[in-house]
């Protein structure tokens, strides 16, 4: 029998090709791997993150398939968003495992790494790989990203163009806006810098393109109000988001601690 057809090479699994792509060398493995990450979906669509967290991680370690790779982008969003201590180191490892050859979307990688590396404190390493995730594609979530990553490294004005680049045109009687996170965090940016009037016009077109049942929308307001020093307003804000989406709001909050030094707090749950 030759190297070849060795039948320990065909249980060796995935492996890299020196170009950087992928090619399956057990495709029984890689249809387990494929029933393993749905499986994974569905803990996170059921809220059960822990363990969908243990679902991934063997999947996620160092991949060498598009599946692997698509594992190791979700494990390191889901530990991004949850936030608990050591979840950021774990997850900049699972994003700097995946090979630039995966067939996934680049620019959401970078998004996840930025917004990672944010939260290691890393803020000018944040900013850059936010606008290369920017090149992608300017996405509203990512901008945002963006602008976060900016004004935490002291860019305000930086953070404050970037956002007025992507906002709506819409007036506060026409309101096309493709996301209030946007407005949200222009209004909050322009009265950090003190430019009150600019920061009331924004206002009042995002007051205009929040619907009372959307959390996003309170969430906006909160943040916004909160900068612009009306904190008992926006703790109103903050609530009514809790009462409609407590868990993405306390990942929300968590996320960045400007609410937090602005006098705003999450009541207990």
């Amino acid at each position: 029998m030759n190297a070849a057809a060795d039948p320990k090479d065909q249980k060796a699994g995935p492996q890299r090709k020196p170009g950087g792509g992928f090619v399956v060398v057990d495709e029984a493995q890689n249809r387990a791997d494929a029933r393993a990450f749905m499986s994974s979906q569905s803990l996170v669509a059921a809220g059960r993150v822990d363990d969908a967290l243990q679902v991934l991680r063997p999947l996620a370690r160092a991949p060498v398939t598009t599946v692997q790779a698509h594992a190791a982008v979700v494990a390191s969003a889901l530990l991004t968003t949850r936030g608990q201590e050591g979840d950021a180191a774990e997850a900049l490892a699972f994003v700097d495992g995946i090979p630039p050859g995966a067939s996934i979307d680049q620019g959401m990688v970078l998004m996840i790494r930025a917004q990672i590396l944010r939260r290691l404190g890393r803020a000018d390493d944040a900013v850059a790989a936010a606008v290369a995730s920017c090149a992608h594609g300017s996405t509203p979530e990512r901008v945002v990203v963006l602008a976060s990553a900016q004004r935490q490294a002291g860019r305000l004005d930086d953070a404050i163009a970037t956002l007025e680049g992507a906002r709506s045109t819409g007036t506060a009687d026409v309101v096309d806006v493709a996301d209030v996170a946007v407005l949200g965090h222009l209004a909050a940016y322009l009265a950090l810098a003190g430019r009150r009037s600019a920061s009331d016009a924004v206002m009042t077109i995002l007051r205009g393109a929040c619907a009372d049942g959307d959390a996003d929308g309170w969430r906006q307001l909160a943040l916004a109000l909160a900068c612009r020093d009306d904190v008992v307003a926006a703790q109103a804000a903050l609530n009514k988001a809790l009462d409609l989406d407590e868990t993405t709001t306390r990942r929300w909050f968590a996320d960045d601690d400007l609410l937090a030094r602005r006098g705003l707090h999450l009541a207990s749950g």
